[in-house]
């Protein structure tokens, strides 16, 4: 049964609407008042699921959703809007529902959950964070209930019991690292008892525009650890302090900062050569490590793209300002800020899983989601996901002014007509939310509150956990609140009523954005459910989005107070903004073309290595690998070392070794022998897979800026990926044939030829 088609149709054509009036008509009411009074209404569900056919499904929709508005009453006192039927119809449909902030999309989610779950589907909700996670799920657990829908959560810090046992409900809501992590730590697991994710059926994503468009461009990845120790990063992390030192070392490196890419020229290099002989690395090791120490230094500051928390280094998402747990810089970056930032340095890490969020959500059976959020960037995730954006209209009609922006010419002139501003809305009575880009820049203004004794509170990556509390009383009478962009996204932000007769919540951006979609996103924290409220940005020339740009020509402007009013220096710096919406529209394309290319591979490799889980599969596996490297090495049968092999005809090679290999099997009883050589094979394909990953990561940071990057990637990761399959199935083989004891193990990587 597929019925989503039919539906986006009738959202299309607004038939829809006389689904969702007939929901409400006496029919569908009486229906499922018969089935309540007689207490059968899991009866009717239980009777009506994985059984009823296409037509059948719209027949009895108006009831499924007359049964969600019960569940909802019943358990919540809360009634679904038409608006939110609407917004739960369209995820149902495998599409993006744009709903306005305080719309309600967490109780919107409950109906295309039920719907999967009268289609026989299981459902993951895709949260921001943990906290979310958790606090969505039992805040809607009590409705699920009701459906019969078992519900569950997945954390950071649970088992992988406790995770197994979270993914058998029917619907699992976690964050995105989470769901992204569990799938690469089920691809290497040794046993399919292991695997605590399973089927990946049916997904809606909550702030869909943040995880497939901003978080796009930064991998998940599980490291291990590689050659490199950390005494060598505290050396180098010397050797670049007393380089960055030197009179003119602002001459020696070039700064790209949009590729976040500093380059050492050839003065430069001869000069870290020099300083940097106590570490006695080849050449090629030694402009890499300068260069990872230079961009940490140079690129990297701290309470902006990190912050250090407890003795660690903790990435900051650029995007919604929240702590990024789990995730660390590859290539050396997150050891050269370790010892940058005098703690303790973690040994350099290498790849041992990584996927992007588009390729991960891709495989799942149904993608949708919701956001208030994603019209602006249709085209693209309606090109690589497949997804259409349907506008859903307010419950009640938005009234929130948005007003100009305020250029100044300096930031010094710009942070305190902020902070003027900010006195006089608090004066007034109205609540205030201060956005800011950086954990840095929202502590500058702390400070420039306290010293003007005005009541704040602040919520950054440095204190995420009161995330909650603090959003609750930035709806408060006169309360100001200053937030990075996190800004409390999934907890609305409700006005008391002296605050609304005051005139609602005022917004103040500090800076514009990468992306007029996230200046929106903070926009849309006012004036929610038809509240009053108003929103502004204040800007200057110092902001970063304009360093690359010369914005002297317009500094004959400035009026006394270091302000502009004029509409071409407001086009010119908009244009700004879209020219650095669409390098970073292309950056996105690239990351997935890119991934597009390893990803075969990736699927092709975990696919193998599934099939493995089971013993019983492990002697065709001999028997194929068996198949192909003779097929590779029948005219050189020494290869072989442990076969007494007189002939150079393929299938006689084949029949001698599988004879040999039988004997084993005698010897050693089956069922030792194929735990034995499904140990092998697991080692030897997580060897030489890592290989692979680390290969291609270096590869692609190599090549990312030529114009012909896509071609050389394909051709030089086939290459790759044939040479790696053909190691591990070759290394495989003659340690197989090399060990030949019971219950030992026998890895003498001297038997190994690379």
């Amino acid at each position: 049964m597929n019925p989503e088609k039919k539906i986006v149709s009738k959202i299309e054509d607004k038939s829809i609407d006389l689904i969702i009036k007939a929901s409400s008509n006496k029919n569908a009411v009486s229906v499922l008042d018969e089935y309540i009074i007689n207490d059968s209404f899991f009866a009717l569900i239980s009777k009506i699921k994985n059984t009823i056919d296409e037509d059948g499904f719209f027949e009895w929709l108006p009831v499924f959703i007359a049964m969600t508005r019960y569940a909802g009453e019943k358990a919540l006192n809360v009634f679904m809007f038409d608006v939110q039927i609407l917004g739960g119809l369209v995820i149902f449909s495998g599409n993006i529902a744009e709903m306005l902030t305080g719309e309600g999309k967490t109780f919107t989610a409950v109906l295309p959950v039920f719907l999967n779950y009268i289609c026989g589907r299981k459902v993951h909700i895709v949260t921001v964070n943990d906290y979310l996670a958790k606090r969505d799920c039992e805040w809607m657990k009590p409705v699920y209930d009701i459906l019969g829908i078992q519900a569950g959560y997945i954390q950071y810090d649970m088992s992988p019991e406790e995770k197994r046992k979270a993914y058998c409900n029917d619907v699992v809501y976690g964050s995105n690292n989470e769901f992204g992590f569990d799938y690469l730590r089920d691809n290497m697991v040794n046993e399919a008892s292991e695997v605590v994710q399973g089927k990946l059926d049916c997904v809606i994503i909550d702030e869909i525009d943040s995880v497939l468009i901003d978080e796009a461009r930064v991998p998940l990845v599980i490291s291990g650890m590689s050659y490199q120790t950390p005494v060598i990063f505290k050396l180098m992390n010397n050797n670049v302090k007393q380089f960055l030192n030197l009179k003119d070392s602002k001459h020696y490196c070039t700064i790209d900062y949009d590729k976040k890419k500093v380059d050492i020229n050839s003065h430069g290099w001869t000069l870290m050569q020099h300083l940097c002989s106590n570490l006695k690395l080849e050449e090629h090791d030694l402009r890499q490590m300068a260069n990872t120490f230079l961009k940490a230094y140079l690129l990297f500051k701290r309470d902006k793209e990190y912050i250090v928390q407890d003795g660690r280094v903790i990435i900051v998402d650029e995007f919604t300002g929240r702590q990024m747990l789990g995730r660390r810089y590859k290539a050396g970056l997150h050891q050269a800020l370790e010892a940058k930032e005098g703690l303790t340095v973690e040994g350099e890490s290498q790849i041992l899983a990584t996927v992007t969020f588009q390729k991960y959500f891709k495989q799942y059976n149904k993608m949708s989601g919701m956001t208030g959020t994603a019209k602006t960037e249709e085209k693209e995730l309606n090109d690589l996901y497949g997804l259409k954006v349907f506008q859903i209209p307010t419950n009640k009609p938005c009234i929130r002014s948005d007003e100009e922006d305020i250029i100044y010419v300096d930031e010094k002139s710009k942070y305190k007509a902020v902070v003027d501003y900010i006195k006089e809305c608090n004066n007034n009575g109205n609540p205030v939310l201060v956005g800011t880009k950086s954990v840095e820049k929202s502590e500058l203004i702390s400070v420039m509150l306290n010293f003007d004794n005005i009541k704040h509170n602040v919520l950054n990556a440095k204190n995420h956990e009161l995330e909650a509390d603090i959003v609750k009383q930035a709806g408060c009478f006169k309360n100001v609140t200053v937030a990075t962009n996190m800004a409390g996204r999934g907890t609305d932000i409700i006005l008391d009523e002296e605050s609304k007769q005051a005139g609602g919540l005022v917004v103040i951006g500090t800076e514009k954005h990468d992306a007029q979609r996230i200046d929106n996103q903070l926009r849309g924290r006012a004036a929610r459910q038809g509240d009053p409220g108003r929103t502004l940005f204040f800007i200057s020339f110092d902001d970063e989005m304009f360093y690359d740009y010369n914005m002297n020509d317009f500094k004959d402007l400035v009026d006394g107070n270091k302000k502009i009013e004029d509409n071409i220096v407001r086009g010119f710096m908009n244009g700004v903004q879209d020219e650095i919406e669409y390098k970073n529209s292309v950056m996105r394309k690239t990351i997935y073309e890119f991934d597009n290319v390893f990803s075969k591979y990736r699927d092709f490799a975990y696919n193998k290595r599934k099939i493995i889980f089971d013993v019983n599969n492990v002697g065709k596996l001999i028997f194929d690998v068996i198949n192909d490297i003779v097929e590779i090495h029948h005219n050189d049968p020494e290869i072989f070392p442990f076969v007494n092999i007189n002939t150079k005809d393929k299938e006689e090679i084949k029949d001698i070794i599988s004879c040999f290999i039988d004997e084993k099997i005698k010897r050693m009883k089956s069922k030792n022998f194929y735990g034995m050589a499904k140990t092998l094979y697991l080692t030897m394909f997580d060897k030489y897979w890592n290989r692979f990953l680390n290969f291609i990561d270096n590869f692609m940071s190599e090549i990312k800026t030529e114009t012909d990057a896509l071609d050389i990637l394909e051709k030089e990761s086939e290459s790759a990926f044939i040479n790696t399959w053909y190691l591990i199935e070759k290394n495989f083989l003659i340690l197989l044939l090399f060990n030949d004891k019971i219950g030992e193990l026998v890895l003498d990587e001297t038997k190994i030829n690379y």
